[in-house]
């Protein structure tokens, strides 16, 4: 089987151009919007490929909608459809005879390496993440080591050197095509509602829901009761509840707690429609998300992250100022908490949630009261 890997690598060094990339972004929706950048370099540096990109989350599509470099996003979600369709569908590209594919960052488990040798372009690249054995030397031909004081988009640009490509572009930063629907729509709610001159202060009280991830959420009642002390400050605030349906709950829970029409749940068909709204917001209140990321790349002025035992050097916002509100009860390093190895947060239920109350109201409170000073 080394045998075989060798000689597909010796295949595309002799390629005299790469005509077709398929890049693997099967991890979350945020992961996706941070691999933009590479597709952008991959397209610059390989300007006659064809890059498609296959993707597990609806939100991942949605995120990569209207990108330029794009020829082709294809969603098929594995752990819905189980082993045998899977197992189709990969047979099913592995006909389209890719030359390079390109696993972005993390993607710990092997099980996404086993679908990239499925799927078996002629080479095949991957992060070396914590997880990695000698059965992963197999899956793929050629890997860079994870860099945990580098965010996911430098990590996923360090693969570029893997195929002797090299970084064109003079900056790098989130990439969302919005379509000027959505631009209007946001332009829409916020005339609709009459928000026009308000302070509009965005919160995302969700997760991701995998592993034991949820439990680094910040307590409902924490937003309800900041939510509160917030409007008392300013006659001008209004509180933006973001999420889709694993946050309807909460923030129902907020809204009926707050009890005021200075508060309003966000509804929006999909991801983008929420993020072109988020673009209006002067604050955003998040633990390390999706939406965190979402509003550094829409340039949100003040963007505040509550701290979780997650939250190390890689998935820090990229190319943006932001507040980290500290945790107290963290008090080993992140990465004794959570790797990239498949695992959840090493961390029984009952410590987790503990962690995450620890930061108190006020703490939250004082620090976006002197931002609005």
């Amino acid at each position: 089987m080394l045998h075989n890997v060798y000689k597909d690598y010796v295949k595309f060094l002799i390629m005299k151009e790469c005509k077709k990339i398929l890049v693997l972004s099967l991890a979350g929706i945020g992961d996706t919007l941070m691999a933009t950048p590479l597709i952008h370099e991959l397209k610059i540096n390989f300007p006659n490929s064809k890059i498609d990109v296959l993707v597990m989350w609806e939100g991942s599509r949605n995120i990569l909608e209207r990108n330029p470099y794009i020829n082709e996003i294809i969603h098929f979600n594995m752990i819905k459809e189980g082993f045998w369709k899977t197992f189709t569908f990969c047979n099913k590209l592995r006909s389209k005879e890719y030359d390079l594919s390109v696993n972005t960052y993390p993607q710990g488990k092997i099980q996404y390496r086993i679908i990239a040798k499925l799927i078996n372009a002629k080479l095949r690249l991957s992060h070396k993440t914590d997880s990695w054995g000698f059965i992963d030397n197999l899956l793929i031909n050629k890997s860079a080591q994870q860099d945990y004081n580098s965010q996911f988009i430098k990590n996923n640009l360090n693969l570029l050197g893997l195929v002797n490509a090299k970084k064109k572009l003079k900056e790098h930063n989130y990439e969302i095509y919005f379509k000027e629907e959505e631009l209007k729509g946001a332009r829409d709610f916020i005339e609709n509602n009459q928000f026009k001159n308000r302070i509009l202060i965005g919160f995302h009280v969700g997760t991701g829901s995998t592993k034991n991830l949820a439990l680094r959420r910040w307590p409902k009642e924490n937003y309800a009761l900041l939510a509160k002390k917030l409007l008392k400050t300013n006659k001008k605030i209004v509180i933006l509840l973001f999420g889709g349906p694993e946050e309807e709950n909460s923030n129902k829970f907020i809204k009926k707690y707050v009890n005021s029409d200075k508060i309003k749940i966000v509804e929006t068909k999909n991801i983008r429609e929420g993020a072109a709204i988020i673009r209006h917001c002067k604050f955003f209140i998040c633990v390390d998300t999706v939406l965190m990321h979402i509003a550094s790349a829409v340039n949100v002025k003040n963007l505040i992250i509550i701290d979780t035992p997650t939250f190390n050097k890689t998935v820090y916002p990229y190319r943006k100022k932001f507040v980290l509100i500290k945790n107290p009860a963290i008090i080993k390093d992140k990465l004794e908490y959570y790797k990239y190895d498949g695992k959840p947060i090493k961390a029984n239920d009952e410590e987790v949630m503990r962690i995450m109350k620890s930061i108190s109201v006020e703490k939250v409170y004082s620090v976006i009261k002197e931002l609005l000073r």
